[in-house]
């Protein structure tokens, strides 16, 4: 059901077993029944993500909430740089992409 937006004191984060402060606390706009907290650190896809409350959450029709814990699923990406470098000009006119010989300073 939709809540109203809790304080940040009322909501724990704790990430690979270590309390995180929670630096905000919002409700999703186009879903009042979701919360979207933001940690004050960054999170990485290995993270293992807890959030919990003590009680005290107010839904919109005044029900309050008892305590609760919920593991987060985890689904930030990783990216990886690649080795190389692709440049692209005038793409968009390019009927394909060719691989190019190009010298190696320093070798012959």
């Amino acid at each position: 059901k939709p809540v109203e937006i809790p304080s940040t004191s009322q909501i724990g984060l704790t990430v690979n077993n270590a309390p995180v402060a929670v630096a905000y606390v919002d409700l999703k706009v186009a879903d009042p029944n979701t919360l979207l907290i933001t940690p004050a650190r960054e999170l990485t896809e290995s993270d293992i993500i807890y959030i919990s409350s003590d009680g005290g959450v107010t839904a919109a029709d005044g029900s309050i909430s008892g305590p609760f814990g919920l593991r987060v699923y985890n689904s930030i990406v990783q990216f990886l740089s690649i080795p190389g470098k692709i440049e692209a000009e005038d793409y968009f006119a390019m009927q394909g992409i060719r691989q190019k010989t190009v010298p190696i300073p320093g070798e012959g």
